[in-house]
């Protein structure tokens, strides 16, 4: 095998990697493509090819740059159905305080604490736990769990 054979097998395997080689490599690549025509064949297919591609691939990541909200609908369907769930927990609380707030017969009070808030917190930290962060199910559960334990002996001792 010649040389001239070597260059133009190595030429070959080299037109790859034509961009990633140093300067001497170019050198040797670009003359023998100057003589040998079906390397510079090869050499403009790859050039014309993989040039347009590398330059729509740079479009797409400048494109791609800006900054892309995904999902921004569902993400704020989940925080309007928690600020809902917080709402309703409130709304709950002052309903039973009204309804259930008489200084005679503190029991009244737990009871529709139990009766009425314990199935809609039960509800609640379920889709808590499901949709939301696991911080925020453990941060309601525990308010939950003092408003139970908590809320009419807080009442009681104010009123």
């Amino acid at each position: 095998m010649t040389d001239f054979e070597k260059i133009h097998v190595l030429t070959k395997e080299l037109l790859v990697i034509y961009n990633d080689l140093d300067e001497e490599a170019k050198s040797v690549v670009d003359e023998h493509i100057t003589s040998c025509p079906d390397c510079k064949k090869l050499f403009e297919a790859y050039h014309s090819t993989f040039v347009s591609n590398e330059q729509r691939f740079c479009l797409e990541q400048s494109e791609q740059s800006t900054e892309i909200k995904p999902f921004k609908k569902l993400i704020q369907f989940k925080t309007m159905m928690y600020v809902l769930l917080i709402v309703i927990r409130f709304l709950l609380l002052s309903l039973i305080l009204n309804k259930g707030f008489d200084p005679t017969r503190p029991a009244l009070l737990r009871g529709n604490l139990i009766f009425y808030y314990f199935p809609f917190v039960g509800l609640s930290n379920v889709v808590t736990f499901v949709f939301y962060r696991k911080s925020w199910f453990w941060i309601m559960l525990s308010f939950d769990i003092l408003v139970l334990l908590f809320f009419a002996d807080l009442i009681y001792l104010f009123f």
